[in-house]
């Protein structure tokens, strides 16, 4: 009896951390970057008053039509101020500049959504959706 107890409670332990929750923090604020571009794209980095910021899949592989990333920033992060972007078109090459700026004001559990677009990196555009 004893050992189906443990075999019960050891299966519940383990089916348990096979749920994949996301727990969402409160005071976050979170952009979030869908690429539509027709050109490749690896990555994307952002600047904004007092920082700068970049995101990419960790293993630098590219980021398909359709895909979106995600930039989270914390209370404690100074984030405000105008904000440009940024195209990775290569996995080692230089950040490109996306055409627009946008003002981005320190909400705690704001979600701003862009996509990029453009057939080329010298033509890329970003837009918000929200």
């Amino acid at each position: 009896m004893r050992t189906r107890l443990v075999g019960l409670y050891t299966s519940v332990l383990i089916l348990s951390g096979c749920f994949n929750e996301t727990v969402e923090e409160e005071g976050l604020a979170m952009i979030t970057v869908t690429n539509m571009a027709s050109f490749p794209v690896y990555g994307f980095e952002i600047a904004y008053e007092n920082g700068y910021s970049g995101t990419s899949y960790a293993d630098g592989s590219l980021v398909e039509k359709g895909d979106s990333l995600d930039f989270t920033f914390t209370k404690g992060d100074d984030y405000h101020g105008n904000v440009t972007f940024f195209v990775k078109t290569d996995s080692e090459e230089k950040a490109h500049p996306v055409k627009g700026t946008f003002p981005l004001e320190p909400y705690e559990d704001q979600i701003y959504t862009f996509t990029l677009i453009g057939d080329k990196k010298e033509n890329a555009q970003m837009y918000l959706e929200r």
